[in-house]
């Protein structure tokens, strides 16, 4: 048997796994079942424009990302948001008001009366939550801030983040940190004011970055390290358990099955194709896993003349709450934030439809999709007749983003115990601790800590 440690899927936790594995000087392979790497981390490039089909950014606190681009040779290659990002809008009563960021902002912004701007600011003395059972996000944050936080910010962020629904995403599975903040000191604002005074950042004072050829440079980048040690377009149809100890696959490729054995095994691969792989070794892990929700989404990329969006703000984009009755999610200005992303004299918007709550926008016609996005673009932008793209292109995402759930995070804790008997075995992917780039990346790192380490008691590595 083989003593290499086999990792599947070729997205960016398990290049993140790879990486690792490379950096401790150990023997590995990598399975990808598509034609290159890093999964929805794909970039196009195309007449003059660049769009990203999945993730279009990170923050400047994600340090894992700044640490693989310095082992790649990546780190001047990096580059910051226009200042102008720092601007966002809310699409809210039929006009986009920019979303406050602090006490200040708040007390003056047209987003709320004056009551409900009082009701947030009594955060500090509404009793903590110590109910055990599990609460949404739009419940939390209606309990801690007044329903109308949660109506229209709340509500477009979980739709921006998850492209989800609020009355469903768990507080404690998707924002475990919010959650802690009100068990350890009782109060958000409190909270808050605790990690100013240790010292800590600010979430306004946080920056975005991207890639000067797009976030596909990375994983590029990295498919490039791997070489050989990365093969495409294999698919693993079968796993199960060598006789002598570690695992045997059956491989599809393009040259048909192919039967591989290792020692260790990261599986860093989507749930439900994790699901499918461990109904032998586990129904039970198994059918919890195909169990976790996701939601479709298509991501947009759309090129315009600037004559065609003459109201377009400096800004970093819109969101568009449920409540505002649009189908479109949110409108990123793509060529407002990054240089680089459009020709001279035009301007790039990567927009966004679908998620929990449209779940057919993923079966429309291209066209029926274009007209729509058209008309709801010139509505929030306050247009009298609808744009004309001269670039239009779509990219659907099915099975799409991974749900937090109430309750996701004691799934993921009873397929760590189910499972827990396998040292050798260890999952990995954004449906376990987080679904940001950052967050799989310590997902793979994590998963490759477990193996490496011998038995231990959590394969998830804590809550989700």
């Amino acid at each position: 048997m083989s003593e290499k440690t086999i990792v599947v899927g070729g997205g960016i936790t398990g290049l993140a796994a790879a990486l690792e594995l490379d950096k401790r000087g150990e023997d590995f392979l990598l399975l990808e079942a598509g034609n290159g790497p890093g999964g929805v981390i794909r970039t196009l490039r195309q007449d003059g424009y660049l769009f990203e089909r999945g993730p279009n950014s990170f923050p400047s606190t994600s340090e894992a990302i700044f640490e693989i681009a310095r082992e790649l040779g990546m780190e001047e290659e990096i580059i910051a948001a226009d200042p102008a990002a720092n601007t966002r809008f809310l699409y809210h009563k039929h006009r986009l008001i920019e979303i406050p960021t602090g006490p200040g902002p708040l007390m003056k912004s047209k987003l709320f009366s004056l009551g409900e701007k009082l009701r947030v600011m009594m955060e500090p003395f509404i009793r903590a939550r110590r109910d055990e059972s599990p609460e949404s996000v739009a419940h939390f944050f209606a309990r801690r801030f007044g329903p109308a936080p949660a109506r229209t910010l709340v509500d477009a962020f979980i739709s921006g983040i998850y492209a989800g629904d609020a009355r469903k995403i768990g507080i404690r599975s998707a924002f475990p940190k919010l959650w802690e903040m009100e068990q350890q000191h009782g109060s958000i604002f409190k909270a808050m004011k605790a990690k100013r005074k240790a010292g800590g950042a600010s979430p306004t004072k946080m920056t975005i970055h991207s890639f000067r050829d797009g976030l596909g440079s990375l994983a590029d980048r990295v498919g490039q390290r791997l070489g050989e040690r990365m093969r495409c377009g294999r698919r693993l149809a079968e796993l199960d358990r060598s006789e002598g100890g570690g695992w045997k696959l059956a491989v599809e490729g393009p040259d048909g099955l192919e039967e591989l054995s290792c020692a260790r095994l990261i599986l860093a691969a989507p749930a439900r194709v994790s699901s499918l792989l461990l109904n032998r070794l586990s129904p039970m892990a198994a059918d919890i896993l195909a169990d976790i929700d996701h939601a479709p989404i298509i991501s947009v990329h759309a090129g315009f003349a600037e004559s065609e969006l003459p109201r377009l703000p400096q800004a970093f984009g819109f969101l568009a709450p449920r409540p505002s009755r649009l189908r479109t999610l949110g409108w990123l200005f793509s060529s407002r934030t990054f240089a680089g992303r459009a020709p001279e004299g035009y301007f790039a918007l990567n927009g966004f439809i679908g998620g929990a709550n449209d779940r057919n926008a993923i079966t429309a016609s291209d066209d029926a999709l274009q007209h729509l996005l058209m008309g709801e673009l010139s509505l929030a932008l306050g247009m009298t007749k609808m744009p004309a793209p001269g670039f239009f292109a779509l990219s659907k995402w099915d099975p799409g983003l991974p749900q937090y759930n109430m309750g996701h995070h004691r799934r993921i804790e009873a397929v760590t115990r189910l499972l827990a008997e396998h040292a050798d075995l260890a999952l990995a992917g954004n449906y376990l601790e987080g679904i940001s780039i950052a967050d799989c990346i310590k997902s793979g790192r994590t998963a490759v800590d477990r193996l490496l380490a011998g038995p231990v008691s959590s394969m998830a590595g804590g809550e989700a």
